[in-house]
């Protein structure tokens, strides 16, 4: 929840958190269900007078956040999924509370799974697994919605059909390069789902259970392969990206997934001496370590624009001629609404791009005239939102190359659409293109697809 005062932006949330809580389900059979769950509260109130004048009287206090889930976790006469637990809670602190305007919900469950004895699932015995199960859930009071499930600690490892070439070599690389190596990983992943308010939540039992261990699988199956031959991985990269378009493709409804997948190297082990050779590595003894290990990460969403050829158009526009959006952008940092802009004459097709690091998106501010989402408040993310505010409506400053490929569009009076093919001069691409694309994190590049 935030407030001003004295010209001072204050930015605030109070919660509870590692609340841990086993709960067993007994049924008429015999058999008994168990789940243990470490769960996090945090509430967005309207409680600034404790913190301007020392009065308490808005606070929901944390050790009522602790209670409350112990309660709910009794409440729950069934079996219940993780995420659905969440969504319970969450709605309770919004509906319950009238100064709660949001509650976030992390619960993090341990992975006790049920004992086989003689082939035979025991009725009341556990054991500790490996991987946990994670949920992340927000609610608003407005009943808007967004759900995270999650997987920590995948262990995944293959003994060949891994391999890394073709990198950059310098005077500092002595790495060589391979295509027999081993490969193992520990996946931490994380898939938002395309819910966006809690009437929207499926009614189907277990619905996120089951959609845990489907995209489970199809991670572990997408890493390893078919059982007999495996598949080829050229680098971590590649494979990462594989898992998280293999998910996007079979569940329609994860709107995105993020995934971590540390390079834990398994070292080859050369023994020798001055007279002989006492063990020559031949892809079957290794030195296993945990540290240092190569970290690879990215993000994967269906939103967002993306050239679908060789073939793209960079978009310069030219500057307008009166106006000054650095203004408007100023303007709509120190108020964060709407702010009209006499320069955008026409609608242009802009769709911001950022890196997703698991952060929190979810009570951005998004600017009426260019689009960009941003935390009013943070200075930084304020800077950015200047400059690219300048950049959307002013346009992209551009000198001009010698035999411009000039697309010629009714839409662009203003400025010129430049075609780049492959075959063109490598400063082209490299100094102009490529320098935008990997601008991309912070500022919006427009791409035209040419099919």
């Amino acid at each position: 929840m935030a407030g001003e005062t004295d010209g001072i932006k204050f930015e605030q949330r109070h919660g509870k958190t590692r609340v841990r809580v086993g709960r067993v389900w007994k049924r008429s059979d015999g058999s008994h269900s168990f789940v243990e769950w470490s769960v996090s509260v945090s509430l967005l109130s309207d409680c600034l007078p404790a913190y301007f004048n020392g009065d308490n009287s808005h606070i929901v206090a944390t050790d009522t956040m602790k209670n409350t889930v112990y309660v709910k976790a009794k409440e729950c006469s069934e079996q219940i999924s993780m995420e659905d637990f969440a969504i319970g809670l969450g709605k309770h602190f919004t509906t319950f509370y009238q100064q709660v305007t949001a509650s976030i919900i992390k619960i993090v469950e341990k992975p006790w799974e049920r004992m086989i004895i003689d082939g035979q699932p025991h009725k009341h015995g556990f054991k500790l697994g490996s991987e946990k199960h994670t949920t992340e859930v927000i609610v608003k009071k407005s009943g808007a919605l967004r759900v995270t499930s999650g997987i920590e600690g995948l262990a995944l490892l293959k003994t060949t059909k891994s391999g890394f070439e073709g990198f950059i070599r310098d005077k500092y690389t002595i790495l060589p390069e391979t295509r027999e190596r081993m490969l193992a990983t520990e996946v931490t992943a994380s898939w938002m789902y395309s819910l966006e308010s809690l009437s929207s939540v499926p009614s189907k039992p277990f619905y996120f259970s089951e959609r845990f261990l489907d995209v489970k699988k199809v991670l572990v199956d997408t890493f390893f392969g078919p059982p007999k031959e495996g598949v080829y991985s050229p680098s971590v990269q590649r494979t990462l990206y594989e898992m998280a378009e293999a998910v996007l493709g079979r569940f329609p409804d994860v709107s995105s997934i993020q995934l971590k997948m540390p390079n834990i190297h398994f070292l080859p082990v050369n023994l020798s001496n001055k007279e002989n050779v006492i063990v020559q590595f031949k892809d079957d003894v290794y030195l296993p370590t945990d540290e240092p290990h190569g970290t690879i990460e990215a993000s994967l969403s269906r939103s967002g624009p993306r050239c679908k050829s060789n073939s793209c158009a960079a978009l310069f526009f030219a500057p307008p001629s009166n106006g000054d959006a650095s203004q408007h952008s100023k303007e709509e940092s120190k108020k964060c609404t709407p702010i009209p802009n006499g320069n955008l004459k026409k609608k242009r097709s802009y769709a911001q791009l950022h890196l997703d690091l698991g952060q929190s998106d979810f009570l951005l501010h998004t600017c009426s005239v260019c689009g960009f989402m941003y935390a009013c408040g943070d200075e930084g993310d304020e800077k950015v939102h200047k400059e690219f505010h300048k950049d959307y409506t002013h346009g992209i400053q551009f000198k001009g190359w010698n035999n411009e490929r000039v697309v010629n569009l009714p839409s662009t009076t203003a400025g010129r659409v430049i075609l780049v093919l492959d075959g063109d001069p490598p400063a082209h691409k490299k100094k102009d293109i490529l320098y935008l694309l990997s601008m991309a994190t912070v500022f919006e590049l427009v791409l035209a697809d040419f099919d």
